[in-house]
């Protein structure tokens, strides 16, 4: 698996942060995500 959003270990990753590599604003980097990506939600949001 591949934290893409999230927290992996001691490191996180947050949509603000990968839209500062990858260019465009979080909300199209959260509605970029397709629906045949698997998603795992670990505790309470």
């Amino acid at each position: 698996p591949v934290t893409l959003i999230g927290v992996d270990g001691p490191d996180q990753i947050t949509a603000e942060e990968l839209a500062r590599w990858a260019g465009p604003i979080p909300y199209v980097i959260l509605t970029g995500i397709g629906s045949r990506v698997e998603r795992v939600y670990i505790g309470e949001p």
